[in-house]
């Protein structure tokens, strides 16, 4: 491969052209900004890195449009509108302004848009100064190679952390990133800058490049992440073909040696993270210790972030609105129609971890198409130049955004890097960089080619989009003034909206760091800020947290914790802004509950279990109201259907018993805690309700009977109690209080072995009560079998019996 910049022709273009320092930097600060801006106490850290990508879009802007050499030339602010890859993503703008005509949230769906348009505007920019300064280009991609090796070993600090114990969980690593997600997909996306120095560079850039090339495979690894092994492997089967039909055309062994390289560094990169992970990561059985085949088979399952339903779910929603999709932003909205079927709480999907799938189903299909072309173009125009056998320098220029763009094109079809805005920073360069080095410029200054052939095989340029734009500016036949005004204008319109989206990003800065002090304190079980904290403080916009839950919702909250329910119930009926969330209709039940009027709870509370079902907390609500006002059977009938539904649930089937208690379904109450034991055998809460239940109901059916036997039974008479408690067994024989008094009264009557078959029956129905343990030791050391007595008086002991100590002092402290 040719180098793409030789020390002989830098130093020339330099000499020429000084190098624009203030381009380099700038683009250099659109790599790093949203990875260096802190969390400053948000709930999300998108939202101070949106604002601070929003301001220096500000910041260029007016660096661009104070420039003289760019007032000289103002076609280039144009360049970007007439390049196929630039026109398909200003469409994409223009279909996801249309989509508000369906937007069931509008301020949500402006607040997206605000995100869409500080991408977009950034990747304007950034093509701007693409085209002021190419050279850039070099100087970028070294910057963010050193970025990409310190984040690199940051991983490897954590992973160290991970094998001494200090952290639980991969899952926990993060470094300076918000998430281990967005650490994974950094790493992956930013790769394309050190392969393209290892692939195109000379001398200390390529061994900077591989090097690093060479620590990041290795951190994507250690990382566990589903959708950049994938990447890994698709990104060697392109260098593979990328490689080997090079050489077909030229016959030159230097891009298979570069290619061998390649392929040493990802077989050791793979070698080093397995010996590390069989020997040396903790023994547990956790997603870290699956294989990388094991692990790439889970990535449409629940552990995978339920992708597989969120995609079901949104092409349902695309059914209903191919065209222009039910609004940016509002996918978390309407996929909870569906949604609510089947989840029992409020933790929501809010994402489709696809953002091709989920731009289709927000903003339709035409939106989806002009997505995939900036892919699909800057495939196409790669392939075209190999196919065609285009010089060195020319396929190794658009080598970087080719790569680059794919790194992103695996992140976006497995998780949501529309709304990281790491991601996105890089998104804008690589987008910026394909758009400027595929634009025909014509005599700009400071070019890194001045050959008019390899800008012709390079462009994506439309003819007579390029013609009709430049003409608004250098039309010798229209007035001055005209062109003044198209140019004032635009530029005027621009600025308007970086400053209106930076004001929306700014607000929503605003509104994170409340939702913050929320989520701590519901995480911590008190709410203990005034609710008039966030009625006065949260901004307008956006009117959903992070989420998706109404802030209505969370502001109701701190109002029914301070009894505040006329307001609570005021401001959630004025609240629209998801209609498929239930959680203001849960709290408006809650709140006319507390206040004793259980029909307009009712009302509310109904109205949840239509839309979801299986929210057991609303179910409880809507059958103790029920019940409260004579609907029993309509009452029974809801627990009945929910318990079908979903049976596995302790705190339903410790409800459900004590419900079906208070309306005399003690059938159904001891087949539900029955079952019970069986799903939760440990728990000692499910032990004891299953006892009382089945003491109410032999005491509802053979209370003569039970009375006859205790009454026996403390008289002394156990020959009398035994077949008492025998004829309830046969009758109730998961019974506890029965089988433990024949137990005893089998032990004081000597027949030990029938005792200790009586005990081990109570034992398997989970009740594992000491003083069961110690009787189970007596029994076993009065039949000669010392070592399963004292085997059984540990137990006893160990559980807190004082009888169980004194018989294993007194019995087995001479016992080896």
């Amino acid at each position: 491969m040719s180098k793409t910049i030789t020390k002989k022709g830098t130093a020339a273009k330099e000499a020429a052209h000084p190098l624009n320092i203030s381009a380099v930097i700038l683009l250099i600060a659109y790599g790093y900004i949203t990875v260096l801006t802190p969390n400053l106490y948000t709930l999300d850290s998108n939202g101070p890195k949106f604002l601070s990508l929003s301001l220096l879009n500000i910041i260029t802007f007016a660096f661009l449009f104070t420039r003289k050499e760019v007032k000289s030339t103002p076609v280039i602010f144009s360049s970007f509108f007439s390049n196929g890859i630039g026109l398909a993503y200003t469409f994409l703008m223009i279909f996801s302004l249309l989509s508000f005509l369906n937007a069931f949230n509008k301020p949500e769906a402006l607040l997206h848009f605000a995100k869409l348009f500080t991408t977009f505007s950034a990747t304007y920019l950034v093509t701007v100064l693409f085209l002021l300064e190419k050279r850039s280009i070099l100087y970028l991609s070294v910057a963010m190679t050193l970025l990409l090796a310190f984040d690199s070993v940051t991983v490897y600090s954590e992973i160290g952390k991970y094998i001494d114990g200090k952290i639980k969980d991969i899952g926990e690593i993060k470094t300076i990133y918000s998430n281990k997600n967005i650490l994974s997909a950094s790493l992956f996306v930013k790769l394309a800058f050190s392969l393209w120095l290892f692939i195109t560079g000379h001398k200390w850039m390529k061994y900077l490049g591989g090097i690093t090339s060479f620590l990041a495979m290795i951190a994507v690894f250690f990382l566990s992440t589903r959708a950049f092994y994938l990447g890994l492997i698709l990104l060697s089967l392109i260098l593979i073909l990328f490689f080997a039909w090079r050489y077909l055309l030229d016959r030159k062994m230097s891009g298979l040696k570069t290619l061998g390289l390649y392929l040493v560094m990802l077989l050791l990169s793979f070698l080093i993270f397995s010996f590390v992970q069989v020997n040396l990561y903790p023994k547990k059985k956790n997603q870290q210790s699956l294989s990388v085949a094991a692990r790439l088979s889970t990535i449409t399952e629940k552990s995978g972030g339920g992708r597989y339903d969120g995609w079901v779910r949104s092409w349902h929603v695309f059914q209903e609105h191919p065209l222009l999709g039910v609004g940016v932003g509002n996918w978390k909205i309407a996929t909870l129609k569906e949604e609510n079927l089947k989840k029992g709480d409020f933790t929501y999907q809010y994402k489709a971890h696809n953002d091709f799938i989920e731009t289709a189903a927000e903003a339709g299909i035409f939106a989806v198409i002009c997505l995939a072309l900036i892919f699909v173009l800057t495939a196409w125009k790669f392939l075209q130049l190999l196919m065609k056998n285009a010089p060195p320098a020319t396929l190794d220029i658009f080598l970087l955004p080719t790569i680059g763009l794919l790194g992103y094109f695996m992140d976006a079809s497995f998780n949501f890097p529309q709304d990281r805005p790491e991601i996105q920073a890089l998104f804008a360069l690589f987008t910026g960089m394909a758009i400027a080095v595929t634009t025909r410029t014509q005599g700009m200054p400071g070019k890194i080619s001045p050959e008019e052939k390899q800008e012709e095989r390079l462009s994506l340029t439309v003819p007579f989009i390029r013609n009709f734009l430049k003409s608004l500016y250098e039309d010798h036949n229209s007035s001055e003034k005209r062109a003044m005004f198209v140019h004032r204008g635009i530029t005027w319109l621009f600025l308007i909206l970086l400053l209106g989206s930076s004001y929306l990003m700014y607000l929503n800065f605003r509104s994170l760091r409340l939702q913050r002090i929320i989520k701590q304190e519901i995480n911590k079980g008190v709410l203990t800020s005034p609710a008039d904290l966030f009625l006065k403080e949260f901004p307008g916009i956006p009117n959903l947290n992070v989420v998706g839950e109404p802030i209505a919702a969370q502001k109701a909250r701190y109002l029914i914790h301070e009894k505040r329910y006329d307001e609570a119930i005021s401001l959630l009926k004025n609240d629209h802004s998801s209609p498929y969330d239930t959680r203001p209709e849960y709290f408006l039940a809650m709140a006319y509950y507390e206040k004793g009027m259980t029909d307009s709870a009712i009302y509310y509370s109904q109205k949840v279990y239509e839309m979801k079902p299986r929210h057991f907390k609303n179910i409880s609500v809507l059958a103790n109201a029920m019940l409260g006002t004579g609907k029993q059977k309509e009452a029974e009938a809801i627990l009945d259907k929910y318990m079908v539904q979903s049976r596995k649930e302790k705190d339903a089937c410790l409800y459900a018993s004590s419900f079906y208690d208070k309306t005399g379904s003690l059938d159904k109450a001891v087949k539900i805690m029955d079952s019970a034991v069986v799903w939760f055998p440990k728990d000692t809460t499910i032990a004891r309700q299953k006892s009382f239940i089945q003491r109410r109901l032999v005491l509802s059916t053979s209370k003569p009977v039970l009375d006859a036997a205790v009454g026996a039974y403390f008289s002394q008479k156990y020959a009398e109690a035994i077949p008492l408690l025998s004829q309830l067994l046969v009758k109730y024989p998961s019974f506890p209080d029965a089988r433990e008094y024949r137990a005893f009264s089998y032990f004081f009557l000597k027949d030990y072995t029938r005792s200790i078959e009586d005990i081990n029956a109570l034992l398997a129905q989970g009740i594992k009560r000491p003083n069961l343990f110690n009787l189970l030791g007596v029994n076993y050391y009065n039949l000669g079998k010392k070592e399963e007595a004292c085997t059984h008086f540990k137990t006893a002991r160990d559980l807190g019996d004082k009888d169980g100590n004194e018989n294993y002092i007194r019995f087995c402290q001479t016992v080896k």
